[in-house]
């Protein structure tokens, strides 16, 4: 193997494993939150809300996957907006559940796990103050607690080499589903991937646009990869340079012939999740409505792909 061809491997497994990761952390994350606000809410809450036979976690699942879409898109987390979601799916709002769910405090915590892993694939070690500019890089707003909380929290899910508890207690309802999630999240990106290192072009300039492919990695996972279909220039712009690195107009030119702002926007697989979670198989209509609650562009193509790949996946359904 030339050394060229040794690099463009050694990149392409470097990238690999940064998805997986950033998918696996991601899901351990919120099931880490979710276990922290089930057992911090009193017995009185938990008795309530184990209501039909069902148990706290059932009940919680649609709840906490709309937190994960709210992220995912962008949006406020808050009542109303988590309201709304499991609205959009059939359910009637359980108002324990609901004020369950609000009390997870995710807050901008999802961000800083694909932004650790950006700060280690440019070789930079990550620490709080770091995570905190490359967050505010993208809009997002800087909390000091939540960045030092993702850092111990992926220091240890990496140390341990397990993402998930091995006992959850009540979380352990959803943790399946959360990992079902992780994982299909990590399938469509492993094939953006595929993609990405079979153009000519951008293996020709493979070590120069490292960063801006990790850069596009960070606002994928944050749901800001696409302005209206097309690439986000501009954060890919702003992370690179919030690591001391010049935007190349020439390198973000190559990213932008591969059409990665529709290729890449994973925000409807919450969305498509969310459906699931409420015991719904999903269809176009159904994505399409919950989508439009997260205020994503009406995209039947985009959004067909996903639930033909999702199918694809689980033929038993």
């Amino acid at each position: 193997m030339s050394d060229g061809a040794e690099e463009v491997a050694a990149l392409k497994k470097a990238f690999g494993e940064a998805v997986v990761s950033a998918s696996t952390v991601m899901a351990g994350l919120i099931a880490r939150k979710a276990e922290e606000a089930i057992e911090g809410s009193n017995l009185l809450v938990k008795a309530a809300i184990k209501i039909d036979g069902k148990k706290l976690g059932s009940i919680a699942t649609p709840y906490i996957i709309s937190i994960v879409a709210l992220a995912f898109a962008g949006k406020d987390i808050n009542t109303e907006n988590i309201e709304n979601l499991v609205k959009s799916v059939g359910i009637k709002p359980n108002k324990i559940a609901l004020n369950l769910s609000s009390s997870l405090d995710i807050g901008s915590s999802l961000a800083y796990v694909p932004a650790i892993i950006y700060l280690d694939l440019v070789k930079i070690k990550p620490d709080a103050d770091k995570l905190m500019q490359l967050a505010k890089s993208i809009g997002i707003k800087p909390e000091m607690r939540q960045a030092e909380y993702v850092l111990n929290a992926y220091g240890e899910i990496k140390s341990s080499g397990q993402a998930y508890a091995g006992s959850l207690g009540e979380a352990a309802e959803f943790s399946s589903f959360i990992k079902s999630f992780s994982s299909f999240i990590t399938k469509i990106l492993m094939l953006e991937l595929e993609r990405t290192f079979e153009n000519t072009e951008i293996r020709e300039h493979l070590k120069e646009l490292a960063p801006y492919l990790a850069a596009l990695g960070v606002l994928i996972f944050t749901g800001r990869d696409s302005i209206g279909g097309k690439l986000n220039e501009e954060g890919i712009r702003n992370i690179v340079k919030a690591v001391g690195i010049e935007p190349e107009e020439t390198l973000i030119s190559y990213m932008k012939k591969m059409e990665y702002g529709n290729a890449t926007n994973i925000v409807y697989i919450p969305a498509l999740f969310l459906i699931i979670s409420s015991g719904k198989a999903p269809d176009l209509d159904s994505l399409l409505r919950v989508s439009t609650v997260l205020d994503i562009p009406r995209d039947e193509t985009r959004a067909g792909y996903i639930i033909m790949l999702y199918n694809q996946s689980h033929p038993d359904l």
